[in-house]
C-alpha cells in the first residue's frame, strides 16, 4: 500500500491510450460479429445456404453466451484482466479464421461458435478494464467513447459492401476481411497488456474490482419490476438482432431488384446500418433525458411501440424503384453496374473483345453491339451506352475503387429519400427505438435491483437475453425458408414489438403502485423528496 502512495497517478495521456486501443479490439469483435448480414445472398448463391442455415450462423454466436455469463467473471477475477483480455480475443480472433476457412456449415458454424465464447466476455473484460482505468475520472464519457468506437466496427461491417464492394464477388473474401479485423483485435489487447504492465511499475494503477457473476440464490429474491425488464429485454433484442442477420438480404430481394446486385447489397448494408449509427449518436441524448425527466417505463413503451408497425410498412408498402445511372455513379456503382451485366446478363457486351479497343478506338462500333441488346435488357440506350463507356475506362486504368465515404453517405441519402422513402423511413423510426430502449433499459437494473444483487441480475438478464436471441435467430431462418418469404418474420419481430409493449405497460403499473422503487422519478423529483 506505501508504494503504492508514493506513485504518481497515471497520466491523462496514458489512460486515453489504453481506452483508444481497448476500444480498438472492441472495434474487431463487433466487425466479426456483423460480418455475416451483408453477405447472406452470396452464401446462399454460391455455398446454397438456406436462411436457417444463416440464422444459425448468427444464432450459435449466442449459445456458449448463455454459459459464458456465469463463468466468465470467474475466469477474470482468477487469472486477471489482462491474461483473460487476450484469451478472450485469440477466442475471436480463432473463431473468424475457422468461419472463413471452407464453405460447409458445420465449419462455418464451428468458427462463429469459438468467435461466441470470446466475444462477450471480452466486452466484460474492457468494461473491467475501463473502469479500472477512469474510476473517478471521466468514467461515462470513456464508456461512451468505447461504445462509440466498438460500434464504428458495426457500422463498417454492414457497410462493406460499399468500401469493399471488391472483395464481395465471392463468400470468403469478405471473411478474411473479418479475420483481419480478429487479428487488430488481438494486436490492440496486447499493446493494452504491455501498457498496462508498465503502468503497474510507474504509476498507482487502481486494483482490479470483483467481477459481476451469477449467485444463483439471489434469483429468487427479484421482483416484479425486474422479470417485467427481463422480458422487455428479450423481446426487444430478439426483435432487432435477428432482423439484421437478415436485414441486407431482405432488402435485396424485396426492394432493391432494379438495381445490379452489388449496389443493392451496399444499399441494403447501408439502412441496416442506420441503426447503429443512430444508437451511436442518439443513446447517450437518450440517456440523459431519462435521467432528467424519469418516466423510464414510459420511455421503453414509446420505444416498444415504435417496431410495431415498422416491419409490416417495409414488407407491405412495396416500391421497387429504377435508379438512373447518374445516380448510381455517384454511390461508386460503375464497377458493380459492369459486372452485373457483364457476368453473364448482356450477352453483346460479354463478347466484346477489349483488349483490342484503344484510346476509344471502334467506340462506335461497340455501342452498336450494345445496342443490339438493349430491348431484352429493358435498358435506355443511354444507359447501355454509359454501361460500355464505363467498361472503357476501367479497362484502361482510369477508375479507382476509391470511395469519399462522407460524399458517398450524403448521395446514399439523397438516393434513399428519393426513391425508397418506404424503407428509409421506418429504418429511422427504428433507429429511434433501437437508440431509445437500451439507455433507458439497462439503467433501470441499476434501480429496482439492490447493489449486491447487481452482478447476478445482469448476468442472468444476458444469460436470457441470449437464450431469446438464438432461438430467434433460427425461428426466422426456419419461418423464411417455409413461407419462401419474408412476410412471416416480419409479422413475428411485429408480435415481439406488442409483447414488449405489453411487458412495459405492467412496468409502469408496478412502478406506479406500493412496491415502486423510483424508476418514474428524474432528477428534479428526487430532490423534491429527499
Amino acid at each position: 500500500m506505501e508504494e503504492n502512495i508514493t506513485k504518481p497517478e497515471p497520466t491523462k495521456f496514458l489512460r486515453w491510450t489504453v481506452l483508444v486501443f481497448v476500444s480498438l479490439a472492441m472495434f474487431g469483435n463487433y466487425y466479426i460479429y456483423d460480418c455475416i448480414s451483408p453477405l447472406a445472398d452470396l452464401l446462399t448463391h454460391q455455398l446454397k445456404f438456406t436462411d436457417e442455415n444463416i440464422g444459425l450462423l448468427q444464432a450459435i454466436y449466442s449459445i456458449p453466451n448463455i454459459f459464458m455469463v456465469l463463468i466468465g467473471g470467474f475466469i477474470i477475477d482468477r487469472i486477471g484482466t489482462k491474461k483473460a483480455s487476450f484469451i478472450f480475443s485469440l477466442f475471436c480472433m480463432l473463431g473468424a479464421v475457422v468461419t472463413a476457412l471452407r464453405g460447409d456449415l458445420i465449419t462455418m458454424a464451428i468458427g462463429r461458435l469459438i468467435f461466441g465464447l470470446g466475444a462477450e466476455s471480452l466486452i466484460v473484460a474492457a468494461t473491467t478494464i475501463i473502469a479500472r482505468w477512469f474510476k473517478g475520472k471521466e468514467l461515462s464519457f470513456a464508456f461512451g467513447i468505447n461504445l462509440t468506437i466498438a460500434r464504428l466496427g458495426s457500422f463498417a461491417a454492414l457497410n462493406s459492401p460499399s468500401w469493399g464492394h471488391s472483395f464481395f464477388s465471392y463468400w470468403q473474401s469478405p471473411l478474411w476481411v473479418a479475420a483481419w479485423a480478429g487479428v487488430i483485435s488481438v494486436i490492440s489487447i496486447i499493446i493494452y497488456v504491455i501498457i498496462d504492465s508498465a503502468a503497474e511499475r510507474k504509476y498507482a494503477v487502481k486494483k482490479e474490482g470483483e467481477q459481476d457473476k451469477v449467485v444463483f440464490k439471489d434469483i429468487f429474491n427479484f421482483g416484479k419490476s425486474f422479470w417485467f425488464i427481463t422480458f422487455l429485454c428479450v423481446t426487444f433484442y430478439s426483435a432487432m438482432f435477428p432482423f439484421q442477420t437478415f436485414a441486407v438480404k431482405f432488402f435485396m430481394l424485396k426492394h432493391f431488384t432494379q438495381v445490379p446486385v452489388g449496389v443493392a447489397r451496399s444499399m441494403g448494408g447501408f439502412l441496416s446500418s442506420l441503426l447503429t449509427l443512430s444508437a451511436m449518436i442518439l443513446t447517450p441524448l437518450f440517456g440523459l433525458l431519462s435521467d432528467k425527466i424519469g418516466k423510464r417505463s414510459g420511455l421503453m413503451f414509446i420505444g416498444s411501440f415504435l417496431i410495431i408497425p415498422v416491419y409490416l410498412m417495409m414488407n407491405y408498402i412495396h416500391v421497387d424503384s429504377k435508379i438512373p445511372v447518374e445516380a448510381l455513379n455517384s454511390i461508386n456503382g460503375r464497377q458493380e453496374i459492369l459486372k452485373d451485366y457483364v457476368d453473364g446478363q448482356n450477352e453483346a457486351l460479354a463478347t466484346i473483345d477489349l483488349s483490342k479497343v484503344e484510346n476509344g478506338n471502334k467506340l462506335q462500333d461497340i455501342k452498336s453491339k450494345v445496342l443490339y441488346k438493349v430491348d431484352s435488357l429493358k435498358l435506355t440506350n443511354s444507359y447501355a451506352v454509359s454501361i460500355q463507356d464505363m467498361k472503357i475506362k476501367i479497362d484502361e486504368k482510369e477508375t479507382s475503387d476509391s470511395v469519399n465515404f462522407f460524399v458517398y453517405f450524403l448521395n446514399m441519402i439523397k438516393i434513399l429519400v428519393l426513391y425508397f422513402p418506404n424503407i428509409l423511413i421506418p429504418m429511422v423510426i427504428m433507429g429511434v427505438a433501437f437508440s431509445l430502449v437500451p439507455a433507458v433499459l439497462w439503467p433501470s437494473v441499476a434501480i429496482v435491483v439492490d447493489g449486491p444483487k447487481l452482478g447476478t441480475a445482469y448476468g442472468l438478464m444476458t444469460m436470457i437475453q441470449n437464450i431469446g436471441l438464438s432461438g430467434f435467430n433460427l425461428l426466422i431462418g426456419y419461418a423464411n425458408d417455409a413461407t419462401g418469404g419474408y412476410t412471416a418474420g416480419m409479422w413475428i419481430f411485429s408480435s415481439l414489438g406488442l409483447f414488449g409493449l405489453i411487458f412495459a405497460y405492467f412496468l409502469r403499473v408496478n412502478e406506479k403502485g406500493p412496491n415502486a422503487h423510483g424508476l418514474e422519478l428524474g432528477m428534479n423529483n428526487k430532490k423534491e423528496t429527499e
